[in-house]
């Protein structure tokens, strides 16, 4: 081959090299589908020792086909949490065509997944209007995705306020592939496509090997993942118990529920040390029996020598005259309150306890206010507060 034939020689070839992979360079997908790929061989030959004007063959032409692949994806990585009474709560799913030609995707949702176990968490109960990204709706159909592109998604629920802690609901999000039109399921054959090189007719195969959980065998178009609410609450428990410490008769000594006797209340508020979250109290609110009236003072009961006895006998609780409420913080708790009881009035509601004829009402946000690590009203997992008062027979 002489100089000038070898240099058109070259030229040719990196002309079809470059035509040939330009366009796979720039995406990950492939070839767009719709690229026509086009060939034509050049013979050299000698007619004894003459160089013949060179042959060149027909140009054999194909489009290059749809290769139909998608992912779902929870973008959430864990359980997402929610509390009893939370509304449109979201578990996030992506959406990815790892094909080469444009798609649209058909979003649903089967039924809830009863009992299934997604991230370690085992569903136990169905949330209130899922939908696709909105509650309630059923199905969505996306907008246009590019190959290598992709579409951010949710499920909408609400959490129903009666939720109790470790709840967990599971849900599946279904994406079928689409013609751009979103009206058409993708089917395997010969078919529309359109791709950043164009619209075309070629050959349509779907290539989803690996298909999620949900969506049913390989190589349908379809793929899915899934998502889990799991309820994050306090276990609150609140107990009251009323026990008589003192009647003017027998003293502290067996002490029985008659006119003039004492009675004591304890209200005791517990977040159990399994619970996933702290509540966070607001008020304790209370009302007296008509046939009750509040010690003013917490007296501490006495034994009565010479009966009868009186109450303005007995000595002052702890705060002192006018302190007729006590709260004490038990378990973990590392609040003030755990180390030295508070005590509350009875005549003014600026520290937080009040009483207004027979309504008792304890505003928790003042009673366990910001300190330390405790956020006002906070009741951590494990920890108890506990409220005391006396009233009297009348």
């Amino acid at each position: 081959m002489n100089n000038k034939r070898h240099l058109l020689f070259r030229a040719l070839l990196l002309s079809g090299a470059v035509a040939l992979t330009a366009p796979g360079v720039a995406m990950a997908a492939g070839t767009p589908a719709c690229t026509p790929i086009n060939n034509t061989a050049t013979v050299n030959y000698k007619v004894g020792t003459v160089d013949q004007p060179a042959k060149n063959s027909n140009t054999e032409t194909f489009t290059v086909g749809n290769k139909v692949k998608l992912t779902v994806t929870n973008q959430d990585g864990s359980f997402v949490s929610a509390v009893p009474g939370d509304t449109n709560k979201l578990l996030n799913f992506r959406i990815t065509n790892n094909g080469n030609a444009n798609q649209t995707y058909k979003l649903t949702m089967p039924a809830e997944l009863s009992g299934v176990t997604v991230y370690a968490t085992t569903d136990n109960f169905n949330a209130t209007n899922p939908g696709i990204n909105s509650t309630g709706t059923a199905t969505v159909t996306t907008a246009v995705v590019a190959p290598d592109a992709f579409v951010d998604v949710t499920i909408n629920a609400d959490i129903a306020n009666t939720r109790v802690d470790s709840d967990a609901a599971a849900y599946a999000l279904i994406a079928q592939a689409y013609k751009v039109d979103g009206l058409t399921a993708e089917a395997e054959g010969s078919g529309s496509v359109t791709s950043s090189y164009g619209t075309c007719t070629t050959e349509i195969v779907f290539a989803d090997t690996t298909d999620g959980t949900d969506d049913g065998a390989g190589r349908n178009g379809k793929d899915s993942a899934r998502g889990i609410y799991k309820v994050t609450s306090s276990q609150l428990s609140f107990g009251k118990v009323a026990t008589t410490i003192w009647d003017p008769i027998n003293g502290n000594s067996s002490p029985k529920a008659i006119p003039g006797a004492l009675i004591q209340y304890v209200f005791t508020i517990q977040n159990a040390g399994t619970a996933g979250a702290s509540a966070l109290l607001t008020t304790v609110t209370d009302t007296l029996s008509g046939n009750l009236t509040i010690d003013p003072d917490l007296k501490v009961p006495a034994a009565c020598a010479t009966p009868p006895c009186t109450l303005a006998s007995l000595a002052n609780g702890g705060g002192g005259a006018g302190y007729g409420f006590k709260v004490a913080s038990t378990g973990t708790s590392t609040r003030a309150s755990a180390t030295t009881p508070l005590y509350f009035t009875t005549t003014s509601s600026a520290d937080g306890v009040d009483i207004s004829g027979q309504a008792i009402t304890a505003t928790m946000t003042t009673v366990l206010p910001v300190e330390g690590t405790y956020a006002a009203g906070q009741l951590k997992p494990g920890e108890n507060v506990v409220i005391t008062f006396n009233a009297t027979i009348n």
